[in-house]
């Protein structure tokens, strides 16, 4: 099997200018908190659902009552705009 190394100096590119940016400090700071945004509050999730499954599970079939009426309002608007671009 033929290397593409194309690919192959593509992505070692990006690889030596992602390690280079790390060494800026503001950018490695914006990174770090973009990455504890991003994956923070996954784990604040998870473990209030390890506390107490059945009460989150009630928590999430509440919020889904309480909008149920909007999601079958977007799925008809949905199945009239799939109509009209049918047409």
């Amino acid at each position: 099997m033929k290397k593409n190394y194309f690919v192959v100096a593509t992505l070692g590119g990006a690889l030596v200018g992602a390690t280079l940016s790390m060494l800026h400090k503001d950018t490695r700071q914006s990174q770090l908190a973009a990455v504890k945004r991003t994956f923070g509050g996954a784990s604040t999730q998870l473990s209030a659902v390890k506390q107490d499954p059945k009460g989150r599970f009630e928590e999430i079939r509440a919020l889904y009552t309480d909008n149920q009426e909007t999601i079958h309002n977007l799925i008809d608007d949905l199945k009239d705009l799939a109509e009209s671009l049918r047409k």
